[in-house]
């Protein structure tokens, strides 16, 4: 009689378990809707990367990786994937490769989009990323690691005039230097060519963020007008038609996915030193 009585109360304990592991998930499930409720574009972020993963697809940085556990930590990480980020700057990216600077310079670096993207494009360079975020700072060396270019990449935090021109002069640029800048308004107080001269042969790539301070386009195109050759390349509208691949999504969603929410329409100015 005591093991008949034994069986039934060890399946009422197990039941009992299997209820209580089930409500804890049912639980942990409402409690992320919940989250992404608040929070829609982390939903995408991970939409996106269930179903394309973590290397990017498209573009001059096709091939590039990012660590499985930063993906939904990166900003723009669908457009960034997909290889619709800036993709205005695209064919200025690959004339810029195809001139092999032996020196980049990345003002802005954040995740390490342009600063990895470009090291794995130029083996030969070696890559100054510096952002006044430190918590960027780790994200940019597991991602440099992750795509095996750590030794060729250094990391700064500010980076004004000087700091610019002090790396410029104490680098090999024998094949020629490339800025990248994207320092959200601070364009005309770091890339001065009076205290940086070295800016005058060197390539530039400059996001103007005349939002923020009118201006600023202006003055650069009047510094820089008689050492370089200025285009200045403005943003576009993105069109979902133009991505099959996202059909799995809802339009609203989809529309998210490539979108880079910015205030407004801007440009950038592309720069070769005459």
């Amino acid at each position: 009689m005591r093991d008949a009585v034994a069986v039934p109360v060890r399946d009422r304990i197990a039941a009992f378990r299997r209820a209580s592991a089930l409500e804890a998930q049912v639980a942990s499930l409402e409690a992320r809707l919940d989250h992404e409720r608040l929070y829609p574009l982390e939903w995408v972020s991970r939409r996106i990367r269930d179903r394309f993963g973590y290397t990017v697809l498209r573009g001059p940085f096709a091939g590039l990786r990012y660590p499985q556990h930063l993906a939904l930590a990166i900003e723009a990480y669908p457009a960034k994937l997909l290889g619709t980020y800036e993709e205005e700057l695209h064919a200025a990216v690959e004339e810029f490769v195809l001139t092999e600077p032996t020196t980049v310079v990345n003002i802005g670096a954040s995740d390490g989009y342009y600063a990895v993207g470009l090291a794995c494009r130029l083996p030969g360079a070696v890559v100054h990323a510096f952002d006044t975020n430190e918590a960027h700072h780790p994200v940019l060396r597991e991602v440099a690691a992750e795509n095996e270019v750590g030794d060729r990449l250094r990391i700064g935090g500010e980076c004004d005039a000087t700091t610019l021109e002090t790396v410029l002069q104490a680098s090999d640029t024998r094949g020629g230097a490339l800025v990248v800048s994207d320092c959200e308004g601070c364009e005309a107080a770091v890339l001065d060519p009076e205290r940086a001269p070295s800016l005058a042969t060197s390539s530039l790539l400059i996001e103007c963020h005349d939002l923020i301070h009118d201006g600023i386009t202006s003055t650069l195109e009047h510094r820089f007008g008689s050492t370089h050759a200025i285009e200045l390349i403005s943003t576009r509208p993105r069109w979902i038609c133009d991505h099959p691949e996202l059909s799995f999504l809802p339009v609203v969603t989809q529309i998210m996915a490539i979108h880079e929410y910015r205030e407004g329409p801007m440009h950038w100015m592309f720069a070769r030193p005459r």
